[in-house]
């Protein structure tokens, strides 16, 4: 679970993982009490911006339709992205 949130991955994809692998739900529940979705996905969402705007003032709406396709992938729910995002440029208009 450290590792998978060392890289920046959502709490969906670590939930798959560990299902793959076995682990039962509740114990599943036990070990993602730590998760912090707010500054996992905060951390993510600037690390990755930065790189698909680079050379930019400001991401457009092309960068943030990239950004919120990788943070699927990454495993972050549709709603922890939309909020993200949200802030994100409201950061960038100021």
């Amino acid at each position: 679970v450290s590792s998978a949130l060392k890289k920046g991955k959502g709490r969906r994809y670590i939930e798959y993982e560990l299902n793959k692998r076995g682990i039962k739900d509740e114990e599943i529940q036990n070990l993602l009490k730590e998760y912090e979705k707010d500054s996992i996905i905060s951390q993510t969402a600037e690390r990755k911006i930065r790189k698909i705007a680079l050379g930019k003032e400001a991401p457009d709406s092309k960068d943030y339709i990239k950004l919120r396709d990788y943070l699927l992938r990454q495993g972050f729910t549709y709603e922890e992205i939309s909020a993200e995002i949200s802030r994100m440029k409201g950061n960038y208009e100021n």
